[in-house]
């Protein structure tokens, strides 16, 4: 069995947040798989390129749901782009 560290974010996009400090605390949690709420795409891109990940945004019933992995799932070559849940 494979164990994965998640992190869940709710960044508050729209207040224009530190991309530099969020790399870090994401860097900090060596998390696997990052989901992002409220995050615009292009700041989604640019912590993706910071981090020298892979990104994938989502539109949902909500907005734009984005998930960034450092690695693939162990059954795919790359990621699945997130649902949205209802």
């Amino acid at each position: 069995m494979t164990a994965w560290r998640v992190l869940t974010w709710n960044i508050i996009g729209s207040r224009q947040p530190n991309l530099d400090v969020i790399t870090e605390v994401i860097s900090g949690y060596a998390a696997d798989v990052v989901a992002l709420q409220e995050v615009r795409q292009r700041q989604a891109r640019g912590l993706a390129r910071r981090l020298g990940w892979p990104s994938r945004a989502t539109a949902t019933d909500f907005g734009w749901s984005t998930r960034i992995s450092r690695r693939t799932t162990p059954t795919s070559e790359s990621p699945r782009p997130v649902g949205s849940l209802r």
